[in-house]
C-alpha cells in the first residue's frame, strides 16, 4: 500500500508542474505588458520595482542601458510615440527556481525623438526570483527587420 500511495503522490507531482508553470508564465506575460504599458506612459516608477538593481535593457535601434535607475530614468524621459502595440509567441523556459527566461514577438509603429523604432522585434527577459518576487534583470530585443 505505501507503494501505492507513494506512486499516486509522485504522479500527482508530476501532474501538477505543467499547471505552475502555466501561472509562472501568465504571471511574467503580465508583468511583461504592465512594463511595456509604462514604458508607453512614461511612467518610471511603475517600473522601478520590476527591476534588479543591476537590469541591464537593450532596446533595438534606441541602444543599452545599464542600472535601475537609469531605466527609471530612460522611461520617465520617454519622447516616443506608439501606437499599435501587438505581442504573440510567448514562450516560457524555467533554468531553476528562481531564473526563468520569457520571450516573445512584439511588434508596434514606434518614433522617438523623430527616429522610427524597428517595428517588429524578438524580446527576451531575464526575470529572477528576489525577496519572493520575479524581477527583470536582463532585456534585449532583436530587430525582426
Amino acid at each position: 500500500m505505501k507503494i501505492k500511495g507513494g506512486l499516486f503522490l509522485v504522479s500527482a507531482l508530476f501532474i501538477a508542474l505543467p499547471a505552475v508553470a502555466d501561472d509562472l508564465k501568465d504571471d511574467l506575460v503580465a508583468k511583461e505588458k504592465f512594463a511595456w504599458q509604462a514604458w508607453v506612459d512614461g511612467d518610471g516608477e511603475a517600473y522601478r520595482n520590476l527591476l534588479t538593481e543591476d537590469a541591464v535593457f537593450v532596446v533595438a535601434g534606441a541602444g543599452i542601458t545599464t542600472g535601475r535607475e537609469a531605466v527609471v530614468a530612460d522611461v520617465n524621459n520617454n519622447n516616443c510615440e506608439i501606437e499599435n502595440l501587438e505581442f504573440s509567441d510567448f514562450k516560457l523556459r524555467k533554468l531553476s527556481p528562481d531564473i526563468a527566461v520569457l520571450t516573445y514577438n512584439a511588434t508596434s509603429d514606434t518614433t522617438c525623438e523623430g527616429q522610427r523604432l524597428p517595428s517588429a522585434v524578438y524580446s527576451t527577459t531575464v526575470y529572477v526570483r528576489q525577496e519572493g518576487e520575479w524581477r527583470t534583470t536582463s532585456y534585449q530585443e532583436t530587430a525582426l527587420e
